[in-house]
């Protein structure tokens, strides 16, 4: 089956323009902002919010976001 290289939508056109301005400039994303705020609570204050961990951890991934050392494993 023939292999396919599939580019990430994220680092393309107008977005990847703007990914590029944020990092030259120290903006950060909305979504790892709020998964760095949920890192800080603990659960039940996260239930409360209409988060988990493996909600923390998605978003994180999504948005390429630095997680914590203590949230990596949970």
């Amino acid at each position: 089956m023939p292999r396919f290289r599939i580019a990430n939508p994220q680092t393309q056109g107008l977005a990847g323009i703007a990914r590029l301005f944020q990092v030259f400039t120290g903006t950060a994303d909305p979504a790892c902002v709020d998964v760095d705020r949920w890192g800080t609570m603990n659960e039940d204050e996260r239930i409360a919010q209409h988060s988990s961990s493996a909600d923390m951890t998605r978003i994180a991934i999504e948005h390429n976001c630095a997680l914590a050392p203590d949230t990596k494993n949970r």
